[in-house]
């Protein structure tokens, strides 16, 4: 299995929890691109440090999503699931197209910003210069010292009721 991150909005958890299903879309993951991006002076790139950039990547990514969908909650989020190999393809780098819809089943976990006004500030500044078409990276890096909180598939139903 392959482990992907899509982003996602709390619309997109919305979906998921009624449906079972997330349409096909970009994703990131760990790539043989990525770990020869992310190599040390001996050539080697440890699994979690390739993890976490494909975690953030598609964190970032989700500021697009939310800057194309106004009412849905200001906040990041990330969907990891494990899918056969042959259902995603290499675009560049980390970033992937995932060929078929993605079932609840295959979510790992879901990663969402903490519901904190700071945070909130930063997600809805980034969307808005995106959608305004002006440069979002200097407040997107911002978000970069809030890691995003874990939750288990099993909580999906709590998680979109608290983003409602």
């Amino acid at each position: 299995m392959t482990r992907i991150y899509l982003p996602a909005t709390a619309a997109d958890l919305a979906e998921l929890n009624a449906t079972g299903v997330l349409p096909v879309g970009d994703a990131y993951t760990v790539t043989d691109g990525l770990r020869a991006e992310l190599a040390d002076g001996a050539g080697e790139a440890d699994d979690e440090s390739c993890e976490y950039t494909a975690l953030t990547s598609a964190a970032y990514a989700s500021l697009f999503r939310i800057a194309e969908h106004t009412g849905t909650a200001r906040r990041r989020v990330v969907v990891a699931a494990d899918v056969p190999p042959g259902t995603v393809r290499g675009v560049e780098l980390a970033l992937v197209e995932v060929t078929t819809p993605v079932e609840l089943a295959a979510v790992a976990a879901v990663h969402v910003d903490a519901d904190v006004p700071e945070v909130t500030r930063l997600v809805t500044e980034a969307a808005a210069a995106i959608a305004a078409d002006e440069d979002a990276e200097a407040t997107a890096d911002s978000l970069d010292g809030h890691d995003l909180e874990w939750y288990a598939p099993s909580e999906l139903g709590d998680l979109v009721d608290s983003l409602s």
